[in-house]
Formats: C-alpha cells, sequence, structure tokens
C-alpha cells in the first residue's frame, strides 16, 4: 500500500496549499520507498546499475519473500493559527524501518555523475533546511522550512 498519496489527500482535506502538498509528497515518496527498498527488503542500490527491470525483478522477489517488515513514519506540521485554519511554515519528518540500517557516512556527498542511485537522499538533502540520520542508519529525520 503507498502510504504518500493518502497523507497527502488528508493534508489536501485539512487545507494544505498544493504547492506545500507537492513538496510533502516529493520527500515522503522518497523517505519512504529508500526505508522499503533498502530497509526492510535490503536491496542494494548497486543492482540499479543493472536496469530498472532489474531492480524492479528483484524488489518483487523480495517482496514474494517477505515474512515481517515495518515502515513508521511520523509527520509534524508547525504552524500559526487555528487547526481548522492552520498556516504551515514547516514540517517535521521522520521516517524509519525495520532494517539493518546502513552506512550514511558514505553515502554523505552528492553521487558520482552517471550513477543511478542517491536521488532519493539528495532531493531530500536539496529541499530540506535540517537532514539527520539516525543512528544505526534505520531512521532519517529532516525539516522543511516553506515560505
Amino acid at each position: 500500500m503507498d502510504l504518500t498519496p493518502r497523507l497527502i489527500m488528508y493534508f489536501r482535506d485539512e487545507g494544505m496549499d498544493e504547492p506545500k502538498c507537492t513538496t510533502l509528497a516529493l520527500v515522503l515518496s522518497e523517505a519512504i520507498t529508500n526505508a522499503l527498498d533498502h530497509g526492510v527488503l535490503g536491496l542494494n542500490s548497486s543492482l540499479k546499475a543493472e536496469g530498472f527491470e532489474a531492480y524492479e525483478a528483484a524488489r518483487q522477489a523480495r517482496f514474494e519473500r517477505l515474512e515481517s517488515g515495518e515502515v513508521g513514519i511520523q509527520v509534524q506540521l508547525n504552524g500559526q493559527g487555528p487547526l481548522m485554519d492552520l498556516q504551515v511554515s514547516s514540517a517535521d519528518i521522520r521516517v524509519w524501518d525495520s532494517g539493518p540500517g546502513f552506512d550514511w557516512e558514505a553515502v554523505a556527498g552528492p553521487s558520482p555523475e552517471g550513477v543511478p542511485s542517491g536521488r532519493g537522499l539528495a532531493i531530500i538533502r536539496a529541499v530540506s533546511s535540517r537532514v539527520e540520520f539516525i543512528p544505526p542508519g534505520n531512521q532519517i529525520s529532516f525539516r522543511i522550512e516553506f515560505e
């Protein structure tokens, strides 16, 4: 089940404007996909070098063998005004998974050009004012500031 569209629909229903919803959808989708693919399913990004079809085939095979796993999401909206008319100024997001974690320090810099991995983290870093990986690397926390 893809939670991102459901969360964004909720934010829209609560009155969040479209540009903020679009930004949240982008970063939530990336963070949740990373947690699921690399944390729960244990897929290695190097598979992406073999092509999208090979990566998706490996992903599907892991899903079919999956017995248990967990992805958690926490979104805190910050702003001013009454709850029904909250003017959101920032969002603090935390995504975690039940996987063993990864060496986030090894991917702290930008991905080498032409490498088909690391784009999700690059997007999160580009739109966030703060990004933090929590040891052992199976949690990411970040803040998005809205104008």
